[in-house]
């Protein structure tokens, strides 16, 4: 089950953040009368098509377009400002200048702009050290997915269905992770 690959990753990122005692109340006491009860809403399923792995950006529309593009330069620039790592503060910025030089006008061109704009995203280790191809296609999947959760009304609803089953009256709080 995939909430159990995910939950020792989710205290893992607790205890990273300086928490150890609820990283072991999420998993290693888990068990115990005294734990804290995590659950995952999977709705991954929702964004396959038949005989892919997913929405591909080019498969956007104009507009669909637009909005990526839009979301991929503010993570841009929450990136330049979330980081503490100076040097990564420094590619931000230098990535932030590099792309507001970029002229962005038809659809090729909006292509284009999330193409820079993922580029420049993918340079910086906030989004992953996994590799440039391995995080750009990273970062293009989480576009396409938040643009379609954004702009398809039938899929939004899907979505939260999906996650209000996970959620009751005696849940605390909610992480969402693309």
């Amino acid at each position: 089950m995939l909430e159990e690959t995910w939950l020792p990753a989710l205290a893992g990122g607790v205890r990273i953040a300086g928490f150890p005692q609820l990283a072991d109340l999420l998993w290693r006491d888990r068990h115990r009368a005294k734990r804290i009860e995590a659950r995952m809403a999977f709705y991954g399923h929702l964004f396959l098509r038949q005989d892919q792995q997913g929405i591909d950006v080019k498969e956007l529309t104009g507009t669909e377009k637009k909005i990526a593009d839009e979301l991929a330069l503010r993570w841009l620039e929450r990136a330049a400002l979330r980081t503490a790592n100076q040097q990564e503060q420094a590619v931000a910025a230098r990535e932030l200048a590099f792309v507001a030089g970029e002229p962005v006008g038809d659809e090729r061109g909006a292509r284009e702009a999330v193409r820079i704009v993922v580029k420049s995203l993918a340079k910086l280790k906030w989004f992953g050290g996994l590799g440039m191809a391995l995080t750009e296609r990273f970062i293009d999947h989480s576009l396409v997915q938040v643009t379609k959760y954004l702009t398809d009304d039938s899929l939004r609803s899907s979505v939260q269905k999906i996650v209000s089953e996970v959620i009751d009256s005696e849940t605390k709080i909610g992480i969402g992770i693309l």
